[in-house]
């Protein structure tokens, strides 16, 4: 027999001894519908699966005539002329990672397209066993997109003691579909602080932000609130904020009563108490005046600075004998204070008596 004649037949009985359905059924691995799901306008969605190659055998695959603009394979599979390939070596496999991505003018519904793909198993030395073509289904449920919502574009938080704090708001609403996933809320002036900072808003959903402003100088203070997120056209979002800081004085008295006790009458005793400035502005005392003429005060105003102190003397002059009582009252540019002074006039003792004359 001719040698030329041999090889097609050798080839011919290995076929009718292994019919090629037995050797390798289709076992590709590759799903018939890559079904995606809901995916947003102006997003991507993935899916993953797994592909393995025999133990004994190479396995091939091309996917083409990909009729899906919005369809992709990922790594490992590549991307050559019109087609994706990938080959896996014997007994390995590959997870296999395929993407959709929408267009925000994609149109809304039920979304199908396909694809062809055409698959091998070779053995040793690359010979082909065994070849499946199919054609591959794309589906997806387009829904609208993500559209993030603020309900301002500024705050004012006005007028803000330094050291105290003032606060304000503002609403994030997620005004289309799907999951508005706000990755971060920021503030770049420590003086504003948000909360919460991060949020996930399903369609039609708001969360309210809350903006503290805490002033830690006098003036005014401005800042802005950064508002990261998935929205596929407006990703970031920012809200201007301001605020004045206000420095103010801290008016504080040492005792709220001063007992003075027993004084002659005719004569003076005194006390004293102190005012202090525990604030971040000048306190202007405009007046420190008694309720009873009795009690006079020493100074009648006076300014104290930041962490400063006044003494201040109260003399008690008793004209008559008997308990006395009267208010002392500070006025200032950080509103009124008083003490209670109390005091009792008494006679003098008679004076003693001469001493005796001389014998």
């Amino acid at each position: 027999m001719k040698k030329w004649l041999l090889v097609p037949l050798v080839a011919l009985m290995a076929v009718a001894l292994y019919p090629l359905s037995d050797l390798y059924p289709d076992t590709t691995g590759f799903p018939d519908d890559l079904n995606f799901g809901e995916v947003n306008q102006g997003s991507s969605k993935t899916i993953s699966f797994t592909l393995k190659a025999p133990s004994d055998t190479t396995y091939y695959c091309e996917i083409y005539n990909i009729k899906s603009p919005e369809f992709a394979l990922l790594s490992p599979f590549s991307w050559v002329g019109s087609k994706y390939v990938l080959e896996i070596e014997r007994g390995k496999e590959a997870q296999i990672t395929a993407s959709f991505s929408a267009p925000l003018d994609l149109a809304l519904g039920e979304y199908q397209s396909s694809c062809t793909g055409w698959f091998c198993y070779g053995g040793p030395g690359y010979s082909v066993y065994m070849r499946y073509y199919k054609t591959i289904h794309i589906k997806a449920t387009i829904v609208k997109a993500l559209d993030i919502s603020v309900d301002r574009t500024s705050l004012s938080l006005g007028d803000v003691n330094v050291g105290e704090t003032g606060s304000g708001s503002f609403t994030i609403s997620n005004a289309g579909g799907g999951d508005l996933e706000v990755s971060g809320i920021s503030s770049d002036n420590p003086a504003f602080t948000v909360s919460p900072e991060t949020v996930s808003l399903g369609g039609g959903q708001s969360q309210k932000v809350t903006v503290t402003f805490t002033p830690a100088a006098g003036g005014a203070h401005n800042g802005t609130i950064t508002i990261l997120s998935n929205d596929p056209d407006e990703s970031s979002v920012f809200v201007s904020v301001r605020g004045n800081g206000v420095l103010k004085p801290g008016m504080n008295l040492s005792t709220t009563s001063l007992g003075i006790g027993l004084v002659n009458v005719g004569k003076s005793g005194g006390g004293s108490f102190f005012i202090f400035n525990n604030g971040n502005a000048a306190l202007d005392i405009s007046g420190i005046t008694s309720s009873n003429n009795a009690f006079q005060c020493n100074p009648s105003s006076a300014s104290v600075p930041p962490g400063g102190s006044q003494q201040v003397t109260v003399v008690f002059r008793p004209t008559s004998e008997g308990a006395q009582s009267g208010t002392i009252t500070v006025t200032s540019n950080d509103g009124t204070r008083s003490v209670g002074v109390t005091g009792t006039g008494i006679q003098p003792p008679p004076p003693p008596p001469p001493p005796p004359p001389p014998p």
